[in-house]
């Protein structure tokens, strides 16, 4: 166990910790342009 492996793990987590965050922001987005729309059509 040498230090490239830790290296590769951190950047695998770092990688998909930022597509998670892109995935939540997406979805978050989607919720609030969803309540704004259901807002204005009342």
């Amino acid at each position: 166990m040498g230090d490239g492996v830790t290296t590769s793990v951190l950047l695998n987590l770092s990688k998909f910790g930022r597509t998670h965050q892109f995935c939540l922001l997406s979805t978050h987005c989607l919720i609030m342009s969803e309540l704004a729309r259901t807002k204005l059509l009342r």
